[in-house]
């Protein structure tokens, strides 16, 4: 069995994972193996932590013009991606997705940026969103990472409109909504595939 020390010195150790990983958006489980103090065996005490894994985070400016019934966005850049190709290295693109209700009408997206895990794209997208249809839209941003030999790499993803992913996502909706035609810029942070499709219906209606 475990010493009383070595105890002592797991449980300090599963204090700092868990004051790290709280509230954190996005979080995978890994093993962490740790040698039990005074453990008599060939083996080691195995013990399952939740540890975080930073997918990266994404700038995005929207806004809505009632008159032209028109939603805006701008993706204006991304940091510190997940890099899913050690060997070819990171070439970012985001897609963009309109769902109303449950049902995916258009989907945009970025130019690919070569060789960098904090690309700069400022590109622009219009989409025609009547202003009665506007509480029912979501628009899906998935960042995916390019490859040439086989699909490309998922990277992460946000919901932002009616079914958002998270309280950031809902709180950018709302701050577009309520400001009179003037663009609204947020950070967010990209949430896994399996996060988005527990929370949101809107991410499992797109590829």
């Amino acid at each position: 069995m475990c010493s009383t020390n070595g105890v002592a010195v797991l449980w300090q150790l599963s204090a700092i994972f868990d004051a790290h990983l709280r509230d954190k958006p996005t979080t995978s489980t890994a093993l962490l193996f740790l040698p039990c103090l005074g453990w008599k065996g060939k083996g080691r005490k195995e013990f399952e932590i939740q540890n975080e894994v930073e997918l990266g985070e994404l700038l995005l400016s929207l806004n809505y013009l009632p008159s032209a019934g028109r939603l805006n966005v701008d993706i204006i850049r991304a940091k510190q991606l997940l890099q899913t190709d050690m060997s070819q290295g990171s070439d970012p693109f985001v897609k963009i997705q309109l769902v109303h209700g449950l049902k995916l009408t258009k989907t945009k997206k970025t130019s690919c940026m070569r060789g960098t895990i904090d690309p700069f794209y400022n590109e622009s997208f219009s989409f025609k969103v009547p202003q009665e249809e506007l509480e029912n839209a979501s628009l899906v941003f998935t960042v995916y990472g390019h490859n040439v030999k086989s699909s490309n790499d998922f990277i992460g993803r946000i919901v932002i409109g009616q079914y958002s992913t998270g309280a950031p996502e809902s709180n950018h909706w709302r701050r577009m909504l309520n400001a009179h035609r003037t663009a609204v810029e947020q950070w967010h942070s990209l949430r896994s595939r399996e996060e988005c499709d527990r929370v949101s219906p809107a991410s499992l209606e797109v590829t």
